[in-house]
């Protein structure tokens, strides 16, 4: 199966993305003002549905978070912490 590089945006507290197959996440980064998350998608796989976590610094996290992404900093000095999140995956 073909696998491609695809980003997706994120925004502060749960992110609900559609990818084809299960996302595999790659990094996490600033493009200007926007948080995005790459990740390696199997092209040829029905959608799939996954949620990732961002919180700044000192931000609280959810009970039901899961594991580490990756941190990204923004030019402002933002920076982001991007967990995958337990939730049942479509």
């Amino acid at each position: 199966m073909r696998r491609v590089v695809w980003k997706y945006p994120l925004n502060g507290g749960e992110n609900c993305i559609k990818t084809p197959g299960l996302a595999q996440p790659l990094a996490v980064g600033w493009q200007g003002e926007q948080l995005f998350l790459w990740c390696a998608v199997r092209l040829e796989e029905p959608e799939r549905v996954s949620y990732f976590f961002a919180a700044a610094t000192g931000e609280i996290l959810p009970d039901d978070y899961g594991p580490y992404v990756g941190s990204a900093q923004s030019r402002f000095g933002i920076v982001a912490h991007v967990f995958r999140m337990f939730k049942e995956v479509l």
